[in-house]
């Protein structure tokens, strides 16, 4: 038995569900930095005495002198790598929305005619069954809106 209808759901409210997901999420911005860094060294200076004495006679002069002081510096650092993203665990989804699910199968069924069933009938719909002594090969034509309104089951041209 062939069965196709376009199915029309409405999806609405928050439902708890748990999830598995391990993977790459690229990532590109600017860090703006703006601060100071503290430095400490020496520095080493190569002159003459007139630098610290310019009235004696110049002399060559060598020193190291102690360096102490906040470098200021206003920076953009570009940013643009990869981050892991893993995480197993619950999480609350939230729907909104009309879902229209399409269904397309093939049901491979058998059903003796000779037994008698009781099935409750929870709207109308028209039947017209031809019996014959091998199974028949149905084709199940209808388009289903909930709630279903029609049911149309005919004998396949095959």
């Amino acid at each position: 038995m062939q069965a196709e209808a376009d199915i029309y759901d409405p999806l609405e409210g928050n439902y708890k569900t748990r999830i598995k997901i391990d993977t790459p999420i690229p990532i590109k911005f600017n860090v703006h930095y703006k601060g100071s860094i503290p430095v400490k060294t020496m520095a080493e200076i190569n002159d003459t005495t007139a630098l610290v004495l310019p009235h004696l006679p110049k002399m060559p002069l060598k020193l190291q002198v102690p360096l102490e002081f906040n470098l200021p510096f206003d920076m953009v650092i570009p940013v643009n790598t990869t981050l892991r993203f893993a995480y197993e665990g619950p999480i609350m989804l939230g729907f909104d929305q009309n879902t229209l699910t399409r269904l397309n199968t093939v049901l491979h069924t058998q059903t003796p005619l000779n037994h008698t069933m009781q099935v409750p009938l929870l709207t109308s719909f028209n039947v017209r069954v031809y019996p014959e002594p091998k199974p028949l090969g149905m084709v199940l034509d209808t388009h289903l809106h909930q709630p279903i309104h029609q049911l149309q089951i005919s004998r396949n041209g095959n």
